[in-house]
């Protein structure tokens, strides 16, 4: 006669029972096993989720800095534009120059040790380029203004108007080549590298000559 389904789960029951306690000793070592296991799988699984939370955040923060820095440039090439009719302050371009350096110190804050190798190559290679541009136009800044060519309040003239909007078109380019490729995923070290080939294949034997010459003069090869 067939028993009755809660007799079965019953039985069921007792004989897991009952191996477990005649099997105990070796039992509980697999179970701690499994456990372990079963932790380790979740802190690793938690870390990568984790890291790949940071590393979308800081891809993002990257695409945000680069269309802040954007705007910066927008606003001062208006400035710039406008500068035969309109007077510009030094100070007004002071203060776009100073929004960029403030976007630079933010991203700096990124924890580069945390990213993957693609991802750290881009953050130091995008920090690098608006480092440059912050540069660029530091410099354009002093060469208008250490020779008192101009004071506070000033018209541009049509030939430092044109030369300083194409810096700024330069340094814009720049920016926006790096935001596209961010949010594409791609690598932006790539422009770098294609520069270096080009340049070691056009300078590249007049460079190593020079080199040679050089260790000569130490005794070297």
């Amino acid at each position: 006669m067939k028993l009755p389904l809660y007799e079965r789960i019953g039985d069921f029951v007792l004989g897991i029972f009952h191996v477990m306690k005649t099997k105990w000793d070796k039992i509980i070592p697999i179970i701690i096993s499994i456990v372990s296991v079963a932790i380790s799988l979740n802190t690793w699984n938690s870390y990568r989720t984790a890291n790949e939370e940071y590393m979308q955040r800081s891809n993002q923060a990257l695409v945000n800095s680069s269309k802040l820095a954007e705007t910066d440039i927008d606003i001062l090439t208006g400035k710039v534009a406008e500068s035969d009719h309109i007077a510009v302050t030094k100070n007004q371009i002071d203060y776009q120059i100073y929004s960029l350096k403030q976007n630079l110190q933010v991203i700096e804050d990124i924890q580069i040790t945390r990213l993957p190798q693609r991802n750290s190559m881009n953050y130091q290679v995008y920090r690098k380029d608006l480092a440059d541009v912050i540069y660029r136009l530091n410099a354009k800044v002093t060469e208008l203004f250490e020779n008192k060519k101009y004071k506070q309040s000033f018209y541009l003239t049509a030939g430092d108007r044109e030369d300083f909007m194409n810096s700024l078109a330069l340094v814009r380019r720049v920016l926006l080549d790096d935001r596209n490729a961010l949010q594409k995923r791609n690598d932006l070290a790539t422009k770098y590298l294609k520069f270096n080939q080009k340049f070691q294949e056009k300078n590249g034997k007049d460079l190593n000559e020079r080199v040679s010459g050089d260790l000569n003069v130490y005794g070297g090869k």
